[in-house]
């Protein structure tokens, strides 16, 4: 049957045929395919400095946003990409844009279409989480890095995604921001202690490595706590145009985002816990930097 032809009564029958579990996939696909043919009603969406506006739901409201967000094509969440949000992410982070978000894209449109909320994906986040210190005691030596790479790099992914799936179908939340920044603490310290589980197995110690790499999530949660003190302190204003005297600040405040791959170091783990401290130290440093300045001073 000419696409052209598929009226808005025969799209109905077809998606209620689909509603059984299973054709759920056969249901998201064909959501795709009506998305980017111009026939699912799609909520038309504009990139701008304060993040994407639906068009057709910015006058009616948030339910109307809830009610659309079902329709959104992959591309409608794709311009995710051109947000401010992101712009200054990859100014901050840049390594959860390119390794992370982009990756997120599919799974924030398919929870969308699903209907999930975004609290449920940071929980799921958590149980992703929550694998990687048991993974790395308990796992035969020749998985447990992989297992703990796949935990910590899932995670970074939800994290993204639940970020998407609230601003693009308003359902953001203080409950849900807040227990993303909670999750977000916990996720380090159970990663940065895995890894230094992994450092004890292959060099064959017995707790040193790991105790080292819970002192490097202290450490890194100590810069977090200095950084957002100091922003209730000093005014904070926007962030002007690029300047290349910037890029070594901001290439290494994203590595962040490569810690994951720090558990598929092998015999050199030692050094990466080592690396986790330093580059939290350094951390520590940079957040208490505005210190020396005025209202401090």
């Amino acid at each position: 049957m000419p696409a052209q032809k598929i009226n808005t009564k025969t799209r109905m029958q077809i998606l209620k045929f689909m509603e059984r579990p299973f054709f759920y996939a056969c249901r998201i696909a064909y959501g795709a395919w009506a998305g980017k043919l111009r026939l699912a009603p799609v909520c038309k969406l504009s990139v701008t400095r304060t993040g994407i506006v639906c068009k057709r739901s910015a006058k009616l409201g948030r339910k109307t946003i809830l009610a659309n967000s079902g329709h959104l094509s992959f591309m409608d969440v794709a311009k995710e990409l051109r947000s401010a949000h992101v712009a200054t992410e990859l100014r901050t982070a840049w390594s959860f844009t390119v390794l992370y978000r982009v990756v997120s894209l599919p799974i924030s449109w398919a929870c969308l279409r699903a209907g999930y909320s975004p609290t449920s994906i940071s929980l799921v986040g958590l149980l992703v989480a929550l694998i990687a210190p048991f993974a790395a005691l308990y796992l035969p030596l020749g998985w447990a890095p992989l297992a703990v790479f796949l935990s910590g790099a899932l995670f970074q992914v939800l994290d993204c995604s639940d970020g998407t799936v609230a601003r693009m179908s308003g359902k953001t939340s203080i409950l849900g921001a807040d227990l993303d920044y909670f999750f977000d603490i916990f996720q380090h310290i159970l990663l940065y202690t895995a890894i230094g589980i992994l450092a004890d197995r292959v060099l064959g110690t017995a707790g040193l490595w790991a105790a080292l790499g819970a002192t490097g999530a202290s450490l890194r949660l100590m810069a977090r706590l200095i950084r957002e003190q100091v922003a209730t302190r000093v005014p904070q204003t926007q962030p002007g145009p690029f300047k290349i005297s910037e890029l070594p600040i901001a290439f290494l405040s994203g590595l962040t985002g490569l810690i994951p791959f720090g558990a598929l170091a092998g015999q050199y783990t030692g050094y990466v816990v080592i690396a986790l401290i330093v580059y939290s130290v350094a951390d520590i440093v940079d957040a208490a930097m505005p210190m020396t300045k005025a209202p401090y001073r």
